[in-house]
């Protein structure tokens, strides 16, 4: 049976202006800390999910479940 992760990236940025920054990408984000003004703390948390909560999790995101061969109840279908 195949195993299902369900990963969470936060990222802290710091700064200081009139306004607060506005990013449009992950890549703008990475330059603003390393190259940029702003300071940055990256921090991770990693779950376990079933097929169910990983298709839910996959609907949520507008993806479909069969993206990970799953139906939508979350039983393994293969790719």
């Amino acid at each position: 049976m195949t195993k299902f992760w369900k990963t969470m990236v936060t990222v802290e940025i710091l700064s200081d202006g009139d306004e607060p920054p506005a990013f449009g990408s992950l890549e703008q984000v990475q330059y603003a800390i390393t190259f940029g003004d702003c300071s940055g703390e990256v921090s991770t948390s990693t779950e376990e999910l079933t097929g169910p909560e990983m298709a839910q999790a996959l609907v949520r995101q507008g993806s479909d479940p069969r993206f990970l061969g799953l139906d939508p109840t979350g039983n393994e279908v293969g790719y």
